[in-house]
């Protein structure tokens, strides 16, 4: 039914929330937890472990994929973008609604209006 990507946001890196990232006067040290996100996300491991970093769950991406169906309810990019904070001028916003219509053609073909509906 739909073939794609998902990633989770660097705020699902372990880094993301620790306050180890200090320097010895108690500032903090952005550009070691920024390495550490980055180490994280490239390797899908904790940064200060051999730990994985548990994968979404599958309701976790059926929802992400389900509110980017949300698109059909716009009637049009104008609307989708400007109730979304998008520039409407925009060819990068365009790409985004691009890919969401995708999504949302491929679900509600696969699952049918009622289901992707109630989702």
């Amino acid at each position: 039914m739909l073939t794609t990507d998902y990633a989770q946001g660097e705020a699902h890196a372990p880094a993301y929330d620790a306050t180890g990232y200090k320097f010895s006067d108690g500032k903090p040290d952005k550009w070691s937890r920024n390495n550490a996100i980055s180490r994280e996300i490239e390797t899908g491991r904790e940064a200060n472990g051999n730990l994985a970093i548990p994968a979404p769950s599958i309701g976790d991406v059926l929802q992400s994929l389900t509110r980017d169906s949300d698109v059909l309810d716009y009637g049009g990019f104008e609307n989708w973008a400007s109730e979304l904070g998008y520039d409407e001028d925009s060819r990068a916003a365009e790409s985004v609604y691009r890919a969401c219509l995708d999504i949302a053609t491929k679900l509600r073909a696969g699952l049918g209006a009622s289901l992707l509906g109630e989702i």
